[in-house]
């Protein structure tokens, strides 16, 4: 046994320990549900459905003026307790939580805000704010536009907007992406020992399937429908939603204010200070009857809310930002690498990076994920053709053959798999097991991919979001259509082609008479 197996024996057992001991502690020791002193629940009939609706309520039974502040479906909702508490002293505070109940996360933005709508119906005080965080913001938008008449003014704080400006800007490719991410957080959910932090991290399942069921393509109209008034509250720091989301609000509801912090988002928590000034000043002017309301928009505004999207507003990201979007395109590489050059052409397409950092998101994974199946060909696959019963199959002689003619057509062969969709795991696991010579298949590899990723992410960008309906249609028929075509090339140069020659026809007119002459004989019989 040579040391590479004895240290990858050794390195296997210790990965499987650690899988199992990680597997034990999240068996015995379970995550426990922290008790919440504000913590209360309330019973509510919808689509004939009892549903448990759980929120913490901060002294909002004491206050003539209430709020309710919607939190981030991906962060605990104990997040907004801080900022909740500094607001309690000029009114009561509700947060209801949203992955817990009757408002659980697998549910629509616009579903939880029909069912908090109906639940508002039920509370007994009528002096009533709303105001949401984050993908709150989205909910708290949904509830307002159901029950405007109940609900004196929107606080919007962080808050996601429209569609055009969340991620790849498009409702059916960010939904495709996220699907992605299924089987990712799957896999490392279950083979990775990560101990429970998989549940803790906010790229969980709950962020996963709260994405899935989220639908943005409506809330631009929604936007326009408000006529109450809406203070839009949003830090200039926050990685991951980006300014332009809160101007393209503050432009889309033509009588809003709003107010840009330095100060960074994960200090709503620590330092709340900054937000729950602003917000008391807001919800304290609307009580004295001085808020702007639709009717109070100036002309310019309102003009300016009707008018279309326009990506040229759109400045590019930059820092902490970027790194994340870039980190995301990686991990969808790692699942589909059309899927990542497609994601990242349509990034650059609206302007929110580059076409460098574009191609840097596109090809590290693909180049990290299709290396690493060539080295599991090569280190795995090979001696497992070495024993029973593949080696009775498999014969080394066939192994030396193939790897001969991988060598000699190795170019051809990597280039033309590079553009022909679900090709590319065999040919370069077969490449790894017939042990072709590493150098060369790199710089095929590398020269195949420097075509093939600007060349799509390019296409991408010039074609737009239509680009995905096409790259659909090709993965599905490209390997029918080249199968077909190589039987048709196979058949005309071994049928039709020696036609041409006396010799060929020759033959064939021999070939001819003996098949009629066997006919004959059987029909005889």
């Amino acid at each position: 046994m040579t040391a590479l197996k004895k240290i990858g024996i050794i390195a296997g057992a210790v990965y499987l320990f650690l899988l199992l001991l990680s597997w034990a502690t999240q068996t015995l020791f379970p995550a426990e549900t922290q008790f919440n002193r504000f913590e209360k629940s309330d019973q509510l009939v919808y689509n004939e459905e009892e549903l448990d609706i759980h929120y913490f309520n901060i002294e909002a039974s004491s206050r003539r003026t209430m709020m309710i502040l919607i939190p981030d479906a991906y962060q605990p909702a104990e997040e907004l307790i801080p900022l909740a508490e500094t607001l309690a002293d000029s009114m009561g505070v509700i947060i209801p939580v949203l992955n817990k109940g009757g408002l659980r996360n697998y549910i629509s933005n616009q579903e939880r805000g029909e069912i908090l709508s109906k639940w508002i119906n039920q509370l007994p005080n009528r002096n009533i704010h709303i105001g949401g965080f984050r993908y709150g913001g989205l909910v708290a938008i949904e509830t307002i536009t159901k029950n405007e008449n109940d609900l004196k003014s929107l606080t919007l704080i962080q808050s996601m907007g429209i569609e055009e400006i969340h991620f790849l800007g498009n409702y059916r490719i960010n939904r495709s992406v996220y699907s992605l991410m299924v089987p990712v957080f799957t896999i490392f959910r279950y083979g990775f020992p990560h101990f429970g932090w998989a549940e803790t991290m906010q790229f969980n399942r709950h962020f996963i399937s709260t994405m899935l069921a989220m639908d943005q393509r409506h809330i631009e109209n929604l936007l326009r429908e408000i006529t109450v008034p809406v203070r839009i509250i949003h830090s200039t720091a926050d990685p991951q939603i980006p300014v332009q989301t809160a101007l393209e609000i503050y432009r889309l509801i033509p009588h809003s204010t709003l107010d840009l912090l330095a100060a960074k988002p994960d200090q709503i928590r620590s330092n709340p200070d900054d937000w729950s000034t602003l917000v008391q000043s807001f919800i304290r002017q609307v009580d004295n009857q001085n808020g702007m309301n639709r009717a109070l928009a100036s002309s310019e505004r309102i003009a300016e809310s009707m008018e279309t999207f326009s990506r040229d507003d759109i400045a590019e990201l930059s820092g902490q930002a970027l790194l994340l979007l870039i980190l995301f395109l990686i991990i969808i590489s790692l699942v589909s690498e059309d899927s990542a050059c497609i994601a990242a052409g349509l990034l650059f397409a609206t302007g929110l990076i580059g076409f460098q950092h574009a191609l840097i998101g596109g090809v590290t994974g693909i180049i990290s994920a299709d290396l690493l199946i060539y080295a599991s060909g090569r280190y795995l696959g090979y001696p497992v053709l070495q024993i029973a019963p593949f080696k009775w199959f498999i014969r080394k002689q066939d192994i030396m053959r193939a790897r001969d003619l991988f060598q000699a057509r190795g170019a051809e062969i990597l280039i033309a798999t590079r553009f022909v969709p679900g090709t590319r795991l065999p040919v370069y696991l077969a490449a790894g097991i017939l042990k072709t010579d590493f150098w060369p298949f790199l710089a095929y590899f590398l020269a195949s991919l420097a075509v093939w990723a600007p060349l799509l992410i390019w296409v991408t960008s010039l074609i737009g979001q239509p680009m995905l309906t096409y790259i659909e249609l090709y993965q599905e028929y490209a390997l029918l259509v080249i199968l077909a075509a190589s039987i048709l090339l196979y058949g005309f140069i071994k049928y039709i082609l020696p036609l041409g020659t006396v010799k060929g026809r020759r033959q064939a007119f021999e070939k001819w008479r003996r098949i009629k002459e066997k006919r004959d004989r059987s029909n005889t019989e």
